[in-house]
């Protein structure tokens, strides 16, 4: 349970990674953005290695895996490529260009779904008990974090031209207009 709390604790540290991007904390930026990812790739780890098991059919040991790779590479399409780096992640918030193609073209939040479906495939893999009761309290967790986000942040930042993009993409379930769009804008590329 130690390990879930710290996995909630990754979550807050990128909430003010938002919030010292926000305030041009450059400093606090990149802290906090190290810190929230490095505590959740580290929480992430200790749960899967946790020694209490549930015992799956082994063909979940193989789809396992690839589960969890293909959507571990989409996750990081999604929010370190698609996304400009280092506009977003790395400077100041000078010239921030709101991504609405490709997979934010399905969903505003795609990371969200990508890191559920990667967690998902290491429960398939591990068997891993404590994963399994961290899946729902991350996800929870991350659903509250994106709220937070469209509320304090994203409006902050984008103005206008976010709230229009809330009318046009899903924050989350994508509807077949959302994947039509997301279908599209790699079908350009």
């Amino acid at each position: 349970m130690l390990f879930i709390f710290t996995g909630v604790v990754g979550f807050i540290s990128l909430f003010c990674f938002d919030m010292a991007s926000l305030k041009e904390r450059l400093f606090l930026k990149r802290a906090a953005f190290i810190a929230g990812h490095g505590i959740l790739v580290f929480s992430s780890i200790m749960v899967v290695i946790s020694p209490d098991k549930v015992e799956l059919s082994p063909v979940f040991k193989i789809i396992g895996p690839v589960f969890s790779f293909v959507f571990f590479l989409i996750l990081i399409y999604s929010i370190f490529i698609e996304i400009p780096i280092k506009n977003t992640f790395i400077q100041q918030n000078r010239n921030n260009v709101l991504v609405k193609t490709g997979t934010y073209g399905l969903v505003r939040h795609p990371g969200v779904l990508w890191y559920v479906f990667f967690l998902l495939g290491l429960f398939l893999m591990t068997g891993s008990k404590t994963l399994l009761f961290a899946l729902p309290v991350w996800s929870a967790v991350d659903i509250i974090y994106i709220i937070l986000q469209e509320r304090f942040i994203f409006i902050k930042i984008f103005g206008e031209e976010y709230r229009k993009y809330q009318k046009e993409v899903p924050i989350l379930i994508p509807t077949l207009k959302s994947i039509k769009k997301c279908i599209s804008t790699f079908n350009r590329g």
